[in-house]
């Protein structure tokens, strides 16, 4: 991997329209820790999952509230030219401007108040695979979320939403658009 940098443009990138049809949730909010971008050079050697690793790439969008309305544009990162594998973001109660004290938040359909329908503090470590290459030409990695959405239908009590995001993580794949 070599020090160049390259922006990436995060924006409608977690939640695309597509989230508007969602049955039953009308708000969630995520509380975004750090991004990492996995690199294919050096594979089995990097797969640390602590904070401060050397392919943690300092990205702290901090708190997010997402509306079933439409999209939501959660930023820019830069990331270092190369191959990468797997794109993992975490979720944690204490990301930076935290407010509620919780990783993530999601309100149903039916509920207009201030307070959240199901709450959890867990850490939440959500995955991508797929390969793509960051060069100069400046491309768009989107996120294939629609199984991760449709985990948030399922959540029943705050004990399932890390369960549930987690399981069907994997599944979310990387799609590489110029």
């Amino acid at each position: 991997m070599t020090n160049s940098a390259l922006a990436y443009n995060w924006s409608n990138l977690l939640f695309p329209n597509a989230y508007a049809a969602l049955p039953g949730v009308s708000k969630v909010t995520l509380c975004f820790k750090r991004l990492r971008f996995k690199a294919v050079e050096g594979a089995e050697t990097n797969e640390s999952e602590k904070a401060g690793s050397s392919d943690n790439v300092d990205f702290s969008p901090g708190e997010i509230t997402l509306s079933s309305t439409g999209d939501t544009s959660i930023g820019s990162v830069k990331v270092p030219a190369g191959s990468y594998r797997r794109i993992e973001f975490d979720l944690e109660k204490n990301c930076p401007g935290a407010a509620t004290g919780n990783s993530v938040q999601i309100w149903s359909s039916s509920n207009s108040t201030a307070t959240p329908d199901f709450v959890t503090q867990e850490r939440v470590t959500v995955k991508f695979f797929g390969t793509f290459s960051a060069g100069a030409d400046g491309q768009i990695v989107n996120l294939g979320v629609a199984n991760i959405l449709s985990a948030l239908t399922q959540v029943a009590t705050g004990s399932d939403i890390k369960l549930k995001l987690e399981d069907v993580s994997v599944k979310g794949v990387l799609a590489e658009k110029k």
